[in-house]
């Protein structure tokens, strides 16, 4: 098609030339705002943020729904999620966008306390994968009393209590969750689970009135003129469903599969020869069998697969919190345990933005305080920062050279003279340009051994 706007050539309805995007995607963009606008203004949390992720998936740049999007993930504990949604919708809209106002708004609501309940959530994620239900019931605590409406946190509450097979507390902290998204699923099902009923949705949700930033998107207006679009098929499901079918369900399958495959080997060993027939049936009962085992075998490796990249995800979103409550070395430290090569692409543009953003101002801020430790004469303490002052440094780091030749200044005050050269050798190779080239190449005439 022709685009209308710049009468470019484009194969569809949205123009990469000058981003015009079409009526058709806008009608389909605001007919699934205006769902999750409805869906939200009465309770259903979960609904709206499936209606509202699809109509950002039809056009990015609908700012209203970003908005929308950022204040049901804060009014379901998932201040970094918000965060990300209202950064990215001021970034496409400058002016008149209240999403300047919600960043406000959730740095005077103590953004830290936020920060520290991902950390809290994510030891208790921890502790469950390790089987320690009682050390991650102690942390979940944490979590949800630093953010009471983290969602995630009672829905892996509830799912530890079950496991400690104490139902009622499950139950109450159920309740909880649906008080806060009416219509969640993992805490629907749980509740099924434990009561073979449905809640009562009315009785179990909770007005919205206290959340100042969360009350302000019920004055939204739904976007008129858009075309009949189909169907939203939406299937939700997060990582704490994983994590209850990978250690509540598959360890029982397992054992279950083991234990059948044992018996019926045992009896095969007692078939004689004059039965070959049964001998024949049972072997291959046994291969159908150890084939179902490799099958939940494969659905387990998945299932741990998706927890782990879950929390690969929490970390890039915990290190942007960290970043923007000004604890930059703190998210360094987390960036640098994350292997983004399978984040999604959104985590793997915030990563990136991060490391551009983070690692040069905490490399400089690593390498003035190693060289103030050396002038101190306190080595232990330089060589740990000047270290760290590499790791978070490239090539282009202005003080990457500097950086080496304070190691060897260090091993040398050390009388470790090998990992000195070491040092020497390495500014010399690998910066010949360096204004600290000479000054190396003096140190290392001193502390070579004569020949």
């Amino acid at each position: 098609m022709i685009c209308p706007k710049c009468n470019e050539f484009t194969e569809s309805e949205f123009c990469p030339n000058c981003d015009f995007v079409s009526f058709s995607i806008r009608g389909r963009s605001d007919y699934f705002y205006n769902k999750g606008l409805n869906a939200a203004k009465s309770g259903n949390l979960s609904s709206a943020r499936a209606n509202l992720s699809k109509s950002l998936f039809y056009n990015k740049r609908h700012t209203s729904a970003r908005n929308l999007l950022g204040l049901v993930c804060f009014e379901t504990g998932e201040s970094a999620l918000a965060l990300r949604e209202w950064i990215i919708s001021s970034n496409f809209q400058k002016n008149e966008n209240p999403a300047s106002e919600y960043i406000d708004k959730l740095h005077k609501d103590s953004l830290e306390s936020y920060s520290d309940a991902l950390i809290h959530y994510n030891n208790g994620l921890r502790y469950v994968l390790q089987k320690n239900e009682d050390m991650a019931v102690i942390q979940l605590k944490r979590a949800i009393d630093k953010n009471q409406n983290f969602v995630a946190a009672h829905n892996l509450l509830s799912l530890c209590y079950m496991l400690q097979k104490n139902n009622d507390k499950a139950l109450s902290v159920i309740r909880k969750t649906l008080a806060i998204d009416g219509d969640n699923p993992n805490a629907l099902s749980y509740y099924r689970h434990l009561t073979d009923g449905i809640p009562n949705a009315a009785s179990a949700r909770k007005t919205n009135s206290d959340k100042k930033i969360y009350s302000s998107a019920l004055n939204l207006k739904p976007r008129a003129g858009f075309r009949a679009a189909s169907a939203l098929l939406f299937a939700a499901g997060v990582f704490v469903t994983l994590a209850y079918f990978v250690l509540l369900v598959l360890p029982q399958t397992l054992s279950e599969k083991n234990a059948a495959i044992t018996a019926l080997e045992n009896q095969l060993a007692e078939v004689t020869a004059e039965n070959e027939t049964a001998a024949k049936n049972y072997t291959e009962l046994i291969g159908d069998l150890r084939g179902q085992l490799d099958q939940v075998s494969g659905a387990a490796d998945s299932a741990r697969a998706k927890l782990l990249l879950q929390e690969k995800i929490q970390k890039v979103n915990t290190a942007a919190t960290l970043s923007q409550t000004g604890k930059s070395e703190d998210a360094a430290d987390l960036l640098y345990t994350i292997a983004p090569d399978d984040l999604p692409e959104e985590s793997r543009d915030i990563y990136d933005s991060l490391i551009k953003s983070v690692y040069p101002k905490v490399a400089s801020t690593l390498y003035n305080s190693g060289v103030s430790h050396y002038n101190r004469k306190e080595y232990d303490d330089a060589k740990t920062d000047i270290e760290k002052c590499i790791r978070f440094s490239d090539d282009t780091f202005t003080y990457r050279a500097s950086a080496l030749y304070y190691l060897g200044l260090i091993a040398e005050a050390k009388e470790d003279n090998p990992s000195a050269i070491i040092y020497y050798n390495d500014l010399i190779t690998n910066y010949p340009a360096s204004s600290m080239k000479s000054r190396a190449e003096s140190r290392l005439q001193k502390i070579l051994p004569a020949t």
